[in-house]
């Protein structure tokens, strides 16, 4: 196995992302530092899941290349998704609650847009 591409592969990311034991101690290291926040235990879970990824990428970078681009874009790429699905949730609970605005119109509101009709 000293030339397959499995151990071609680990000695790739070893290369960038340093011993794979130190970087699944800082990681779970992380995540044990954000499941105590007050605010964890009601989080849906593709928030939980993106913290956990990107806690997965801060480990990577920490113990390895720190300049290795694509574990930055991973973080923005993570954090993009649960904004997306933030906002996503924000216009589904708009549109299911309205009230009544002038004129009797009804109005739904979110933090990006206001929609009257």
């Amino acid at each position: 196995m000293s030339d397959s591409p499995i151990r071609r592969t680990l000695d790739d990311r070893e290369a960038k992302y340093g011993d794979f034991r130190k970087q699944a101690e800082i990681s779970s290291a992380l995540r044990d530092i954000t499941s105590t926040g007050i605010s964890h235990e009601s989080m849906p879970p593709y928030m939980k899941e993106a913290l956990m990824m990107i806690q997965h990428k801060i480990a990577r970078i920490v113990n390895g290349d720190p300049m290795y681009e694509d574990s930055w874009v991973d973080i923005i790429g993570y954090s993009q998704l649960t904004l997306d699905r933030i906002r996503d949730d924000k216009l589904i609970e708009a549109f299911s609650t309205p009230y009544q605005g002038d004129n009797s119109q009804t109005v739904m509101e979110t933090s990006t847009q206001r929609v009257t009709w």
